[in-house]
């Protein structure tokens, strides 16, 4: 009906003429009479049309500002949800590790950390392993040097503080746990890629990365009971290359050539590396580089035992 007086009211302002203005096929003249039943719409019944038309536009604006109001809010909820869920300092039950009365800790270290948790996170995934991802056990950390187990080791600190693990003549090492009714075969394909990762002719083995040169670097094994241990001689069965294995006794030893040093785990523990070196990417090309985003991403999140170091400073992951 608006529409209709609207379109009166404006042709009411044509100028009244008997000539005719023609387009196209149309013809325009003076304008046609309203018929009786429509008047003119007064200018307050205007107003009422448009107050009214107005105030049934404001449910349906209001219902929609809600409505979004909602959605931002559950959007919210969900990425705060997730994100607790993916943060790295929580728990996640299924991908915790550690050792148990069925399990057994070795270590062994041969220049950077981070390549070699790599290489033993693989081997897990193999007979006699055959671990999921999520339950491989491979731990960057430190051993060899001074230390009775839960104190305190750490990387290089600022001002060289006094647990800064090359001042406490520590090695970099990989500890993986061994299942007690398969130790054997473990161990064996353990020592089989620990050997297999130096190069160069018999005699004078290098080590993955030649670069990684010094005590904090030296080749090492650890094993309950040290060169006693009942898996000593499944070490010497890998020795293909017939490297110079030395039981250390003192610790703190410097880096020779071609020699692998074997420590009772006992007597030279084992200590938890920092959490930004767990899963980290290796800095020169080696074999698997780049790393998989799964392994340092989304598998490092996800681990329970990848934690601080309490008095240690943490760095960025890679």
């Amino acid at each position: 009906v608006l529409g209709d007086i609207r379109s009166y009211r404006s042709a009411s302002r044509l100028p009244a003429s008997n000539s005719t203005r023609r387009s196209g096929k149309h013809t325009y003249g003076a304008p046609t009479p309203m018929p009786a039943l429509f008047k003119p719409a007064t200018e307050s019944e205007e107003a009422d049309a448009q107050l009214l038309a107005t105030r049934r536009r404001v449910p349906s604006r209001r219902l929609a500002y809600y409505g979004s109001l909602a959605v931002v809010v559950l959007m919210t909820l969900l990425l705060a949800i997730l994100g607790f869920q993916a943060s790295p300092n929580e728990t996640a039950g299924s991908m915790c590790t550690g050792s148990s009365s069925k399990q057994v800790a070795v270590y062994f270290g041969n220049g950077c950390f981070w390549e070699r948790q790599w290489a033993y996170f693989n081997v897990e995934q193999y007979p006699p392993f055959s671990r999921p991802a999520e339950q491989a056990t491979a731990l960057v950390g430190y051993a060899g040097g001074t230390g009775r187990a839960g104190a305190t080791v750490c990387y290089h600190c600022a001002g060289g503080c006094s647990s800064d693990y090359t001042e406490l003549g520590h090695a970099e090492v990989v500890q993986v746990l061994l299942d007690t009714n398969k130790s054997e075969e473990q161990i064996r394909a353990l020592a089989a890629n620990f050997f297999s990762s130096f190069t160069g002719p018999d005699g004078a083995r290098q080590r993955p990365d030649p670069m990684d040169i010094g005590a904090p670097y030296r080749s090492v094994i650890g094993l309950p009971g040290g060169a006693s241990s009942p898996l000593f001689p499944q070490v010497q069965q890998a020795n293909a290359h017939g490297m110079l294995l030395v039981a250390s006794q003192s610790g703190h030893n410097p880096d020779h050539p071609n020699t692998v040093y074997v420590y009772d785990t006992a007597a030279f523990p084992f200590f938890r590396g920092e959490r930004y070196h767990q899963y980290h990417s290796n800095f020169f090309w080696s074999e698997g580089m780049p790393y998989p985003s799964k392994y340092i991403h989304e598998l490092w999140r996800t681990r329970c035992d990848f934690r601080p170091v309490d008095g240690c400073p943490e760095g960025s992951h890679h």
